[in-house]
């Protein structure tokens, strides 16, 4: 009986592996897997209403700092938006629906 608590140096037979070399492969393939399962996202139903506000008296010159409303025709709900130096805003998520847009 060998009663000896170091490790040793003698191989093991093939296909023979200790548990953490089993631990380490399970955590490196969790890992692989992990990244290369790309993210699944839920369905979403709504879209974006983008766009660029200009002056009217030069149609080329973006406004900055505009604030754009948002309004549900149904709801009266309200959604705010401000525009960027380049004169664009951008709002998401929004809900089918008929909306009136105002700067």
């Amino acid at each position: 009986m060998n009663l000896n608590f170091f490790p040793t140096t003698e191989p093991r037979p093939h296909g023979q592996r200790g548990h953490a070399s089993r631990a380490r492969k399970g955590g490196a393939l969790f890992l692989l897997a992990s990244l290369l399962i790309p993210t699944l996202y839920a369905q979403t139903v709504g879209g974006t209403i983008d766009g660029t506000v200009l002056d009217a008296s030069t149609v080329s010159t973006p406004i900055p700092g505009a604030t754009i409303t948002l309004i549900n025709q149904d709801t009266n709900a309200k959604r705010t938006a401000t525009t960027d130096p380049r004169g664009r805003f951008a709002i998401s998520s929004v809900p089918p629906g008929s909306y009136r847009l105002e700067a």
